[in-house]
């Protein structure tokens, strides 16, 4: 069997497993895991199930009568994470208001040097409503498969067929948002672990930073359910 890094996704080889002190270590992330644990999460992930795991984030909705299965992956909702960039970016917008009006009164022209600075604290504010509302979901019904991705404001939608269906994986992915860094929002590009969908004609990343558990279950769900080996 072998075995995977749960934290890179890379096959952990046989001679960086020291099976006396039950350790095996990944090379390309340097991460060090109890082997037993990893043999655990293997062997559930190998074992096709039906239902997400019961402690993720994900869930599914089904329609018996039509036949649809809706997985989705819903918004964060209030966090730590939401709480800090909702007080910045309500700072941003505050002292970048209040300077904007004082610079009009000398010049519009001087006024208008604001606008990145604007644009800056809109980026931050459409996150912030994204982490609140913002939401995932797989459609799959009659054959189609849509993946929707309803974030304002511009939600996005990619539809196909299983026969269309090239290969599905659980990656890492470049993901850019902002982060708070020493009480500043810097734009930051980051890999976050991401369902990976390719077709003849699209490559759609999807479901961004769920857990390892649920991202192998989602790729085998999806697996089984378009008829897809490899």
């Amino acid at each position: 069997m072998q075995i995977t890094c749960p934290n890179c996704h890379n096959i952990i080889p046989a001679t960086d497993i020291v099976l006396e002190k039950d350790l095996a270590k990944c090379h390309e992330c340097n991460e060090i895991w109890k082997l037993e644990e990893l043999m655990k999460l293997q062997n559930s992930i190998q074992q096709y199930e039906p239902f997400p795991p019961a402690y993720g984030k994900i869930r599914m909705e089904e329609e018996l009568d039509s036949g649809q299965v809706k997985i989705i992956l819903p918004p964060k909702g209030f966090g730590l994470e939401t709480i800090g960039l909702g007080v910045f970016t309500t700072f941003w917008l505050g002292f970048i208001s209040f300077w904007t009006w004082g610079a009009s009164q000398a010049s519009l022209l001087f006024a208008a040097f604001s606008i990145p600075f604007w644009l800056v604290g809109i980026g931050m504010a459409g996150l912030l409503l994204n982490n609140i509302i913002g939401s995932q979901s797989i459609v799959i019904k009659d054959g189609k498969i849509e993946v929707r991705k309803d974030f304002f404001p511009f939600p996005k939608r990619f539809s196909f067929f299983t026969p269309e269906l090239r290969s599905i994986a659980f990656q890492k992915e470049e993901y850019r948002g902002f982060v708070l860094q020493n009480s500043k929002s810097q734009s930051n590009t980051t890999m976050k672990d991401s369902l990976v969908i390719k077709t003849e004609t699209q490559k759609i990343v999807c479901f961004e930073g769920i857990s390892t558990e649920e991202g192998e279950w989602l790729k085998q769900y999806l697996k089984e359910q378009s008829g897809l080996k490899q």
